[in-house]
């Protein structure tokens, strides 16, 4: 990285399939040489990582007026031969507070730690060898409307859980959930099956927003549950993906 930058950077992690919530433990396998580079990179100088979500083009979930502008972005450098445009990753990702590393012999890391604060990445300033982008955060803001919803969830899970046992999904435990509003929406977010782009959508969400459509996925679990005893291979939820 060089050139004086008076905007904070952060080094982009790009996965498929992949949306890291703020409070979520994670553990991700660092295999290809760049995000190794990458990692030593940010080890050494102190810089953050952050995961987005990278979608392929042809079926990206973000508006297209962002995946214009991160596409454009991207393009303002030269071509690498990395998957760019082809895939693009998300504006909004998730800091990584790693907790622990260990460096394999063969240069392969494996990380853990928990998700850190949602980030708005405002631009790309590098491609080569992995992407840095400039970001913002995304504060979140705490209303009375934020406790109403987590009143709401709390009645709406309880059903769920009586339900769930009453067709002999018997090892269904009540979480702990969180007293604070906005960690008891990514607890919740975490907990349950989820599409990636519904993932997405969620993570860019106020704690308000993003509590409310939980709940709507959750009363629509509840109406699609079968009745009498739930075949061995069918998952939950039935009907969120």
């Amino acid at each position: 990285m060089t050139g004086d930058r008076t905007k904070p950077t952060v080094a982009l992690f790009p996965l498929a399939y992949v949306v890291q919530f703020p409070t979520a433990p994670f553990t991700y396998h660092i295999y290809e040489p760049r995000y190794r580079t990458m990692f030593a990179d940010c080890l050494a100088q102190n810089i953050p990582i952050a995961v987005v979500l990278c979608e392929a083009s042809v079926h990206h979930s973000a508006p297209q007026h962002i995946q214009n502008t991160m596409q454009d972005s991207i393009m303002a450098f030269p071509s690498t031969g990395d998957e760019y445009p082809n895939h693009i990753p998300h504006d909004v990702g998730t800091l990584l507070n790693v907790e622990s590393h260990f460096v394999n012999d063969d240069g392969r890391v494996l990380i853990q730690g928990v998700g850190g604060a949602r980030i708005h990445i405002t631009g790309i300033v590098q491609r080569s060898p992995y992407l840095i982008g400039e970001w913002v955060g995304l504060p979140e803001v705490s209303t009375k409307a934020n406790t109403a919803a987590r009143h709401a969830f709390t009645f709406v899970y309880e059903r769920y859980l009586h339900v769930m046992r009453n067709v002999g999904e018997l090892h269904r435990q009540r979480i702990h959930w969180s007293d604070d509003d906005e960690i008891l929406s990514w607890q919740i977010a975490h907990a349950f099956q989820l599409a990636p782009a519904l993932k997405q959508m969620l993570l860019t969400m106020t704690t308000n927003a993003r509590m409310r459509t939980l709940i709507r996925l959750l009363r629509a679990e509840l109406r699609t549950i079968p009745q009498g005893n739930v075949p061995s291979r069918s998952v939950p939820p039935w009907n969120w993906n």
